[in-house]
């Protein structure tokens, strides 16, 4: 198994530099901040050490889903029968526990049904991979009610006619009475633009 794992983590290496290159270059395009490119270039990486494909055999192209790599890819793939459900690939550096896992409802969504997570950590640059870790989240009743709640906070958060400041309060509020939880609201949105956007997050030293 650590063989296994070995060899994974020096594949991901191989494949994460080749394609730093190529961002580096401009015949691989990523958008966003440097954090959004990196991760751009995990999900790449692991597409080919997993055998994440497409009907037609080609990487699979996450754009406009709901999760990195829905179930019915991921159950064609090398991962094991045990994590074949919707997955999310994060790219962190190996220090950092808290995980940004996207949009409140699409996630909550998601991991009422598990949810498994790939979570790559570097070493100081994206180029030194140290390790690989298969998260599966797998809620417990309370957890399930806890998304449903955060739902509706993250439907409050999206109507206009609450301000901002209002949001942010309904969210500090929120997560202050579910400090037990493992899970947190990280509300994105800017009063400058009134663009609306609001994250949950996993705390995996919980």
């Amino acid at each position: 198994m650590k063989n296994s794992v070995d060899q994974n983590i020096a594949l991901l290496t191989q494949y994460i530099g080749e394609e730093n290159a190529k961002l580096r270059n401009g015949s691989l395009s990523a958008q966003g901040s440097e954090n959004k490119r990196h991760g751009k270039l995990a999900e790449i990486a692991l597409a080919k050490v997993l055998n994440f494909v497409d009907k037609n055999g080609n990487l699979f192209d996450q754009q406009g889903h709901a999760c990195d790599i829905p179930k019915h890819i991921v159950e064609n793939s090398k991962l094991p029968k045990e994590f074949h459900y919707d997955v999310e690939i994060k790219f962190y550096e190996k220090k950092r526990r808290q995980l940004l896992l996207g949009d409140v409802i699409r996630k909550c969504n998601a991991m009422q049904k598990t949810l498994v997570i790939l979570l790559v950590s570097y070493d100081c640059i994206p180029q030194n991979v140290s390790g690989l870790e298969v998260i599966k989240v797998e809620p417990t009743s309370k957890e399930v009610d806890y998304f449903r709640k955060a739902m509706k906070i993250a439907e409050q958060v999206k109507d206009r006619t609450n301000s901002v400041s209002e949001t942010r309060s309904m969210v500090t509020e929120f997560n202050s009475q579910n400090k037990e939880m493992r899970f947190y609201l990280n509300n994105n949105s800017n009063s400058k633009t009134d663009n609306r956007q609001i994250q949950i997050c996993l705390n995996l030293n919980k």
